[in-house]
């Protein structure tokens, strides 16, 4: 959708929206970012290393079976999407990399200000309280 939007705003309009660029964070600037997020049929895997974020969905074994029943390839291992922090506030990322590119999130806080949960693929993710296997 976004690259539909960019693409008829430069064709009818001449609008051109250029992705921002993400900030560049160090390592432990990152690992609060990091951690297994869940959702009713899958996990968020979001991990931190070498100055940069990255996100791996795992779908549960119960909704595997249950998209395999309703005849889609669910044995097709997803490649990891590279993430990048954005500037200002509200956590927000964008995906730097692969076939999401220029896809939009957020990393969402608790009362307590800590990383709670993440905003990917139209869904709020929320910190898993045991670490899914990956």
């Amino acid at each position: 959708n976004d690259q539909l939007q960019k693409w008829a705003f430069a064709e009818f309009l001449q609008i051109t929206d250029i992705d921002p660029e993400p900030v560049v964070l160090g390592d432990a600037a990152l690992a609060e970012y990091a951690g297994t997020y869940e959702v009713p049929h899958a996990f968020a895997h979001v991990t931190a290393k070498n100055g940069a974020l990255e996100i791996t969905v795992e779908i549960k074994p119960e909704a595997k079976e249950r998209l395999r029943e309703e005849g889609e390839d669910v044995d097709t291992e997803q490649p990891p999407i590279p993430i990048g922090i954005l500037p200002g506030e509200g956590d927000r990322y964008i995906v730097t990399g692969g076939a999401a590119v220029g896809m939009k999130g957020y990393f969402a806080r608790d009362e307590s200000g800590l990383i709670a949960g993440v905003h990917v693929g139209g869904r709020l993710a929320m910190k898993a309280k045991v670490p899914a296997k990956v």
